[in-house]
């Protein structure tokens, strides 16, 4: 999970990764599950952590489709699905020159006035299961494909930024990034998995 402070100036900015397991993938497995609708199956393929990091299919200049379809290839063995659908970290601007990426939690602002927002900013591919080959991608979203309306986040009401980065890992960041995501998702994967 990203946590990051966007100060007034650039000596107030920090940013910090943190591990977290609050059962994001199943919620995805359960979101994708959702979307196909009843009578189809849909399963989680374990991987190893980090597996998918160098996964960038798409690209305006360089395709790298059948690079992520090889790398694919590795963890699913032989096919054998009707498809598979790979949800990856996305990132965008938010303030000036600063991004935000993943799921993860931004304030900005001053101490005293900032204001804080969780974010789930993924990326979903969806592949053939036959060939691998990619037949859908694209950012998932709440506003569609109105990239002037910004990346997907919700603000934090009363909520107050910790010293800590660390302190942000409360129950109610928790939900409301899964809440988040389970949004996002619910706008984006009923499109991608038509056929």
């Amino acid at each position: 999970m990203e946590v990051k402070k966007i100060g007034l100036t650039v000596f107030g900015n920090e940013y910090k990764a943190i591990p977290v397991d609050w059962g994001l993938d199943d919620l995805i497995v359960e979101r994708v599950r959702a979307a196909v609708g009843p009578g189809k199956v849909v399963r989680r393929i374990s991987h190893p952590k980090g597996a998918f990091d160098s996964y960038r299919p798409g690209g305006v200049l360089f395709n790298k489709d059948e690079q992520s379809a090889a790398l694919l290839a590795q963890h699913v063995g032989q096919p054998r699905c009707e498809r598979y659908v790979v949800v990856t970290r996305s990132g965008a601007q938010y303030v000036g020159n600063q991004a935000i990426n993943g799921i993860g939690v931004v304030n900005v602002g001053s101490p005293m006035l900032g204001k804080t927002y969780v974010h789930a900013l993924v990326y979903i591919n969806v592949h053939d299961g036959q060939s691998l080959a990619v037949l859908k991608r694209g950012r998932a979203s709440i506003n569609g494909n109105d990239f002037l309306l910004g990346p997907p986040t919700r603000r934090l009401e009363d909520f107050s930024w910790p010293d800590s980065p660390e302190a942000v890992m409360t129950p109610t960041v928790r939900a409301a990034a899964q809440s988040m995501l389970a949004e996002v998702l619910d706008k984006t994967l009923p499109g991608m998995m038509a056929p």
